[in-house]
């Protein structure tokens, strides 16, 4: 059923392992109420204890360059019908939507090599109820992560970057390239986008 702030369980911590979901501690298990009620599940991946009711607000990282800060801009939830087995079945999907830069050049310069992502929107709200997501907030930048040799992405909300907007810069060393598109690109929930640029 619909969401609300009634909620029977609001914000249950559950860990994952090989055998599956359990929850993080016995406060944090959830029973269904008695043998006749069915109950509708919504899991959130990563965990914050500022979830509840039927939204949350969102931000991925400023800064993916590392792993860990990647992973935890990778935005998922997973919702199921009402039920009341005791194995419930969690499909996760992802939210925010991934963008991959591949860098190509007959010859690189010498020196560390940076991306950003510019004029991009980081905050998010997320409606559990419909799974969708709205940005909110400034737009700012974001560091990417390295994605392989001469490749780099970053995860961001779903957003329109406007035509002639600056996008990406990528910086070897002193020299640095900038591209803004030339027409609008709209990035949806849980695609991913790889652009070829050439230098």
């Amino acid at each position: 059923g619909e969401l609300s702030e009634n909620n029977y369980s609001d914000n249950s911590v559950y860990v994952y392992s090989s055998e599956g979901f359990a929850p993080a501690s016995l406060k944090h298990g959830i029973s269904y109420p008695d043998e006749y009620t069915s109950l509708s599940f919504y899991a959130v991946w990563p965990y914050s204890s500022s979830y509840g009711g039927d939204g949350f607000s969102f931000e991925v990282q400023a800064d993916q360059s590392e792993p860990d800060d990647y992973a935890a801009s990778n935005l998922m939830i997973a919702r199921t019908d009402a039920t009341h087995s005791d194995v419930v079945d969690l499909h996760f999907d992802h939210l925010m939507c991934k963008v991959v830069i591949n860098i190509n050049s007959d010859n690189f310069p010498t020196g560390e090599r940076l991306c950003l992502f510019n004029n991009v929107y980081t905050e998010s709200y997320v409606d559990l109820d419909d799974a969708t997501v709205e940005t909110v907030g400034e737009q700012t930048m974001i560091w990417g992560s390295l994605n392989g040799t001469n490749s780099f992405k970053a995860l961001l909300p779903p957003q329109t970057i406007v035509s002639g907007t600056q996008f990406f810069v990528f910086q070897i060393g002193e020299k640095a390239w900038q591209w803004k598109p030339s027409e609008n690109l709209i990035l949806a929930s849980g695609v991913e986008y790889e652009y070829d640029l050439y230098i």
